[in-house]
This record gives C-alpha cells, structure tokens and sequence, in this order.
C-alpha cells in the first residue's frame, strides 16, 4: 500500500506546521452564486465530471471526477469575536482523495451548501460521511435551524470524531 500526500499548497515552513486547507466558496453547476463571497473567497467549482479551483501559487487545478477515489466529508467550526461577543460558525470539510494526494477544502458558503450535499449525494464517486453530515442536512435544511442545532451539539460531535473545535489556522 502507498503512503498518501497531503497536497499542502503553503510554503515548507507552514507545511511542517500543520495540514493546510484551502478555504473556498463551493459552486455546484447551475447554483447562483454569491459575487460578493466569490471576490473574498477562492471558487471550488463541482461539476459532473470533474472538480476545479485555482491553488495558492494561481495555478488552475483540474480533478477529472473519474480520478477521484473518495471524498471525505465533516464539518469544521470555528469561532468568530466580534468585539465582546463570539460566536461559532460551522463549515463543510471536504478531503478530496486522487491516487496518492489528498486535496482539503474548507467551503465556507453555509447558506448554499445544500447544493452542495445533493451534489455529493449524486456524485459519481464514492463520498464517506462517517460524521453523517447528510443527516444533519436532511433534518435541518433551513440554515439558520441547522445552526441552531450545531451551536447546541457540535461540541460533542467533534470530541466523539476527534475533530479540533474550534478550529484555529490551518488555511489559507
């Protein structure tokens, strides 16, 4: 068995540092995107047949769909300080496996990302969700109820997958 690459599109100084992920706005073919998001946020555009985005370095990166031997999918969440006040925001991670790489996008458009979970379901290749992130999206569609429920049971959800919460750095 190969061993598998982290693709870390930072510097070797930030790639010893931690695991980098690309934070990204998800665009599924024929959703209305945000143009306001879309000049703040770099695009992960998913199409049927493959997945496209522009990396760090300005490099447009093409992911032919047939490649793609699994995406993982979880949720992340991280906490924003608005002066006195906090709150968490929650987003979807995605670790895109191709051969021996691993791609990993935070997407961080919460409002549209139920397209972005039908795209998954009807993908044409394997999607793991072993945190049953489509669950949580089925019985919460409406984004503000979804984070209702998330604000009230993330903490737990992320101890029982060992995921970091809040999350702190790590993208870019």
């Amino acid at each position: 068995m190969s061993e598998m690459n982290i693709v870390n599109l930072g510097n070797k100084k930030e790639s010893k540092m931690y695991d980098k992920r690309l934070i990204v706005y998800g665009v599924v073919e024929n959703m209305e995107a945000d143009p306001t998001a879309l000049k703040k946020l770099k695009p992960l555009y998913m199409y049927q047949d493959h997945l496209e985005f522009i990396n760090p370095y300005h490099d447009q990166i093409i992911i032919d769909a047939r490649d793609i031997d699994k995406v993982v999918l979880k949720m992340c969440g991280r906490m924003k300080i608005f002066g006195f006040f906090s709150e968490n925001n929650f987003y979807l991670d995605l670790d895109v496996h191709v051969k021996e790489n691993i791609y990993k996008f935070e997407v961080q458009n919460m409002q549209t990302a139920n397209n972005i979970i039908d795209y998954l379901k009807h993908a044409p290749f394997t999607v793991e969700d072993y945190m049953d992130v489509y669950a949580i999206f089925e019985k919460h569609p409406d984004c503000l109820a979804r984070t209702r429920y998330l604000q009230a049971n993330f903490k737990k959800i992320a101890k029982k997958y060992g995921l970091d919460f809040p999350r702190q750095g790590g993208t870019y």
